[in-house]
């Protein structure tokens, strides 16, 4: 193997070892994904709450914003139940993401499940 081969994959295995290393979850961010994907109903209400919380900080934003800037749009027809499950799916599956604080998380998972078009 070449010297320029050997050091290609220790550059790869330092840079994934740091990558791995790096992935640390806010504390508050990590508590919520706790909490929604729990069972439990009293920490399932909790997870609800956060939800809300954010939904209403968005819509205050929306009602500033011109509506080309939103981030955000909720169809109508949207049921309270597609809107809490579009979210869990989100942290759960979003390490990178997830790294950021916790309502700003919720933020980007309702972008990501109501995309603006």
């Amino acid at each position: 193997m070449s010297r320029a081969a050997i050091l290609t994959a220790l550059a790869g295995t330092m840079l994934l070892g740091l990558t791995t290393i790096g992935i640390a979850l806010d504390p508050e961010t990590r508590r919520l994904r706790e909490v929604c994907s729990d069972r439990d109903p009293v920490l399932r209400s909790m997870c609800r709450a956060r939800i809300f919380a954010v939904l209403d900080r968005v819509e205050e934003a929306q009602r500033r914003l011109p509506r080309e800037a939103w981030a955000v749009c909720i169809p109508p027809d949207a049921t309270v139940r597609q809107i809490l499950e579009s979210v869990d799916p989100f942290l759960q599956g979003n390490t990178q993401a997830a790294q950021g604080r916790r309502d700003d998380v919720v933020a980007m998972a309702l972008a990501a499940a109501y995309p603006c078009r």
